[in-house]
């Protein structure tokens, strides 16, 4: 009922013009501030300087919880002042799948940013069988809308032409959310470093494993005192580890991280924050393994359920011994493999893969975006101009 009558106020707020200038964003069906969108929202209000644009966010969270640059509007999603900000913006940007609520107008324009660079679980049309009627439904619809889809790759790019019921433009400069991890001046790490409490001399280990629908914490576990000093070992240094878990997780977070010291950071809020400043990942089916590749830093692959995963969860686009990652199914050896790392060989291994899948990540994805926004925005409102003229 909720959905019926959102949408019902969107078409009643079409007696409303679009206002030429606004945006509108949400991320993750508006349960944070983060990922690509917030990197294009972030980069829009440096960049415009005139203060041209008006960048609104949508939020399910109170307001009070979501720290944005005051220079941006936060709306609760289904308020009223939000229905009225997504009837009223030229553009829309977001992440995911738009809910069936969404109702586009003629002269809005919609951005699909997704949530990831490369993939290594199926996705939409080509994981059918594993994903419920309702969410295919949502995501033709939300296609049927989109008028831009951001693509990481060329083999992105293939999927989203093969598998999203998509046959519009794919803009093909990277995801904005990678930039972050490509910028040669990063005064963020320092920034991430001090919030998070550690010290500018420590190296950090992140753990980042993906959800599963049965939930076995022992999947999940490792040795953690074993594996820091493994890395000590290998790379000397004082080590931290960090552990950023599925919500889905949090029931079982004290048997899966045990009494080590392991810093639990699954509630801070922009993975890519994380990820730039980790100096080696630990994760498993997770794209994310994708957008570190571009640090060209170790990234090992902790799988001891790989056989189970593909039967249970979802098929995958790669075999993981076709990844330039170590894969290891057990913690004996995974300690092995980082003991024996030949840091030369990896390197030749994300070169050969980066080209072999055409990567678009140059470190210029918001720059490009943001020039095409301008375009959008701006000329269409010189039309309108000349047209009344």
């Amino acid at each position: 009922m909720k959905d019926v009558l959102v949408r019902l106020l969107l078409i009643c707020f079409r007696v409303f013009p679009v206002k030429h200038n606004r945006i509108f964003f949400i991320s993750y069906y508006g349960q944070q501030y983060g990922c690509n969108p917030k990197y294009i929202s972030e980069f829009i209000r440096k960049k415009d300087k005139e203060g041209r644009f008006e960048l609104i966010w949508g939020f399910t969270r109170s307001m009070n919880e979501v720290p944005v640059h005051p220079k941006i509007k936060k709306v609760k999603l289904f308020s009223l002042s939000a229905i009225y900000a997504i009837a009223t913006s030229k553009i829309i940007i977001t992440n995911y799948r738009m809910p069936t609520y969404f109702v586009k107008r003629e002269n809005q324009y919609y951005i699909q940013t997704w949530h990831s660079s490369l993939r290594l679980k199926q996705v939409e049309q080509d994981a059918e069988e594993f994903l419920p009627a309702g969410y295919l439904k949502m995501a033709r619809r939300d296609s049927n809308h989109t008028d831009l889809i951001l693509s990481g790759s060329q083999f992105s790019s293939e999927t989203i032409k093969r598998a999203f019921w998509y046959e519009g433009e794919i803009f093909e400069h990277g995801m904005p959310r990678n930039d972050l991890l490509l910028s040669r001046q990063n005064t963020k790490k320092k920034e991430t470093m001090l919030r998070l409490g550690l010290s500018e001399g420590q190296k950090v280990v992140l753990y980042a494993p993906t959800f599963r629908k049965e939930l076995s914490p022992e999947i999940y576990a490792l040795d953690f005192l074993r594996l820091k000093y493994a890395l000590k070992k290998r790379y000397s240094g004082e080590w931290v580890v960090l552990a950023r878990l599925h919500p889905h997780l949090l029931p079982f977070s004290s048997s899966i991280l045990g009494e080590y010291q392991v810093k639990d950071v699954t509630a801070y809020p922009d993975i890519q924050e994380l990820l730039n400043i980790s100096d080696f990942l630990i994760t498993d089916y997770s794209s994310l393994m994708f957008d570190y590749m571009v640090t060209k830093k170790p990234c090992f692959l902790f799988v001891p359920d790989a056989e189970q995963y593909q039967l249970k969860e979802r098929s995958l686009y790669f075999k993981l011994d076709q990844l330039p990652f170590p894969a290891a199914g057990d913690m004996r050896h995974l300690l092995i493999q980082i003991d024996q790392f030949d840091d030369q060989l990896y390197q030749k291994k994300i070169k050969d893969f980066t080209t072999s899948i055409g990567s678009f990540d140059e470190g210029i994805a918001n720059e490009k975006l943001y020039e095409r926004i301008e375009k959008i925005c701006f000329e269409s409102k010189r039309r309108e101009l000349d047209e009344a003229v």
